[in-house]
């Protein structure tokens, strides 16, 4: 005997599959840019002269001392909202055009997708094993500036396993403006300042 919910699939029905929502790709996503993230700062932290080499191969200058930040405005805060906005949302453009659909620029927005990721994360690990516990009050920040990284990312390579809809783009681009829009406060006004 064939259950009901069975017997349509028989002779010539279509299968449609079923669109997952977008929190455990999310999930996973985070979970992996804290495992490459913690992966930077413990290669720089253990291999000895970490630091002159990223120096020279990323151009990321790292100081004996750090430098606190300038004191914050309303507009620094805006303009460091505005250009984490750009940075992570970006690979939700391609997802919402349906470029996956296309194999060459598929493969193309996914290396400059990894590329992205890894250029946002790799300094920030880098610096974390250079300076250790000492950077910690200057990256408040960090955790939801690493969700909406993650975000970006995660929505384009989820968008090509399988389409997600209208409304699931839009719910992963809203959450990550509201991580963006706590991270933005806090990078500004949450950390040491002159």
């Amino acid at each position: 005997m064939v259950p009901a919910e069975l017997a349509g699939f028989g002779g010539g029905a279509k299968f449609t599959p079923v669109h997952r929502g977008p929190v455990r790709p999310l999930a996973e996503g985070y979970a992996a840019a804290w495992a490459l993230l913690l992966t930077s700062t413990l290669t720089a932290a253990l291999v000895p002269g970490a630091a002159w080499l990223v120096h020279a191969l990323l151009g990321l200058p790292l100081h004996v001392r750090i430098h606190p930040a300038p004191p914050p405005t309303i507009h620094g805060t805006v303009l460091v909202f505005a250009t984490n906005i750009r940075a992570t949302c970006w690979p939700l453009i391609p997802a919402a055009l349906g470029a996956s659909r296309f194999a060459p620029l598929r493969w193309l927005i996914h290396v400059v997708v990894a590329f992205s990721v890894v250029s946002n994360l790799l300094p920030v690990g880098t610096a974390l094993g250079v300076y250790g516990p000492r950077l910690v009050p200057y990256l408040p920040q960090l955790p939801f500036e690493l969700y909406a990284v993650s975000g970006g990312a995660t929505c384009w390579w989820a968008c090509c396993d399988r389409r997600l809809g209208w409304a699931q783009l839009v719910w992963i681009g809203c959450s990550i403006a509201a991580a963006l829009a706590v991270a933005a406060p806090l990078e500004s006004w949450g950390t040491p300042h002159r």
